[in-house]
């Protein structure tokens, strides 16, 4: 019975870490975006 419940959940946690990693590329990518646009503020001033 636990090795069902544990194949039940394996594809839970398997998307779970999807959203995680996709996340965690979003913040870089978001953090980038910043910092390209205080950069070109910076040079406009």
């Amino acid at each position: 019975m636990a090795a069902q419940e544990a194949a039940q959940k394996a594809p839970l946690f398997n998307k779970a870490h999807l959203i995680d990693k996709a996340l965690v590329e979003l913040g870089g990518l978001l953090n980038e975006m910043v910092e390209r646009i205080e950069r070109l503020e910076n040079g406009n001033r």
